[in-house]
């Protein structure tokens, strides 16, 4: 999966690519000018399991480029 943020001046910048089993777009913040969260689903092994256990995670998209790290 790829996530691109488009940037005050009209430029797109990647700030996500790597795997996951699903995503869900959370509903908008009630404070306006907050930003958007998506919800991932990810491999056990992210949050400490293994395999088809359950582990979300939820990041706010902004212009900060992330990754899931695995402990």
């Amino acid at each position: 999966m790829n996530v691109l943020v488009t940037l005050p001046d009209g430029s797109v910048r990647p700030v996500f690519d790597g795997y996951v089993r699903s995503y869900k777009i959370v509903p908008p913040p009630t404070k306006r000018g907050a930003a958007r969260t998506i919800r991932f689903d990810l491999h056990g092994s992210y949050c400490g399991g293994f395999g088809a256990q359950a582990c979300w995670k939820e990041k706010a998209i902004t212009a900060t480029p992330f990754a899931f790290k695995q402990p």
